[in-house]
């Protein structure tokens, strides 16, 4: 074989591949925007959350633990009036309670440490409901923000296909809505007695076109309902396993960007600020950046996320406050506050 045909091969093809982000969402169909670059390293480094209007939560994915979310807690948090509430563990309400009692009940970000993160989402995803119940009873507030990373978009949205009713916004970063190719690979490695994920796990629900995924895609238009708005944001710059003729597909490495998107749910893609060289503000190597576990700690995709779940709501949320033990039986100590009244005019109860 001449060298030269290497460089023929679906691999080289999307290395070289030189489309603009507006090209390359112009492809992917309506309400797929390009995620606004921040240029100037003094803006990113600057950079201060909003207030937050409701408590948010954070749901990390597939064989990664809560501290995925180090950059983005730490954004969030940036802004004082947004308090750090801690990592709800499944199980452990009474020490969630202490914590939050700890901190006067004021706590407004949250991450979810999954009990199991090689389980199936089918399995997990009530631990995400149960997250929801216990801060909305330790907060008061009616509904709370959700936002995800990779496989966390599943335990999400198994909790909508379940019924829960205490999400206000749901954000999902590097989602694998469609299922991911990667999955079905390192399925194969199992079979070869070569990986290390157990069967009829998570990687079984990540198929790509498989039947977790369908079943799950097949409620997204009731489930939708639910909430106030649903948010896709993605990355594009690495060659992405994919099942086309091509064998690669651009994406952020693992979720090829056709297989990120839902129907009608919009969908920002983070992508190469197209500067050239000689620029004061040039950056090379960025699909590096924006590669599918890196992504959360970038300052375009946190900042977006803050200005998503900032917005008010329109619409009042339930009113019931979530799941509480009875913890005068645990600790007499343990007093909250009274709820929280709705406000139609802030649309919010913060």
């Amino acid at each position: 074989m001449q060298i030269t045909s290497l460089f023929k091969t679906p691999v080289a093809a999307a290395l070289n591949q030189r489309k603009t982000a507006a090209e390359i969402c112009d492809q992917l169909g309506p309400g797929v925007e390009p995620l606004p670059a921040i240029i100037q390293p003094e803006l990113a480094l600057e950079l201060q959350a909003p207030t937050l209007r409701r408590p948010v939560l954070l749901v990390h994915g597939l064989a990664q633990q809560a501290d995925t979310w180090v950059n983005m807690k730490n954004y969030l948090c940036s802004n004082p009036e947004n308090h750090y509430g801690g990592v709800y563990r499944p199980g452990q309400e009474i020490e969630f309670y202490t914590q939050q009692m700890a901190n006067s009940w004021e706590g407004k970000v949250f991450v979810l440490n999954l009990s199991n993160n090689l389980a199936s989402p089918a399995d997990t995803g009530k631990e995400v409901s149960e997250a929801i119940s216990k801060i909305r009873g330790a907060t008061g507030a009616g509904q709370i923000d959700v936002v995800t990373h990779s496989m966390g978009a599943f335990q999400a949205r198994q909790a909508l296909q379940d019924g829960e009713d205490g999400m206000a916004n749901l954000v999902m970063i590097s989602p694998p809505n469609q299922g991911a190719y990667g999955a079905d690979l390192l399925l194969k490695a199992d079979k070869l007695g070569l990986g290390r994920y157990p069967e009829n796990g998570a990687l079984e629900a990540l198929r790509a076109d498989g039947e977790y995924v369908e079943g799950l895609n097949a409620t997204w238009a009731e489930d939708r309902q639910r909430l106030h708005s649903a948010t896709i944001i993605t990355g594009v710059g690495l060659p992405t396993p994919d099942r086309t003729w091509k064998l690669a597909s651009n994406g952020d490495g693992m979720v090829a960007l056709e297989r990120a998107q839902l129907e009608d749910t919009p969908m920002y893609v983070a992508a190469d600020n197209g500067l050239p060289a000689g620029d004061p503000n040039f950056r090379d190597f960025q699909m590096f950046r924006y590669n599918h576990l890196q992504i959360v700690s970038e300052a375009e995709v946190y900042q977006k996320v803050g200005q998503i779940i900032s917005q008010p709501l329109h619409k009042a949320p339930a009113d019931s406050w979530g799941e509480q033990m009875c913890l005068s039986e645990v600790d007499a100590s343990f007093a909250r506050p009274a709820p929280v009244e709705w406000d139609s005019r802030q649309g919010s109860l913060f």
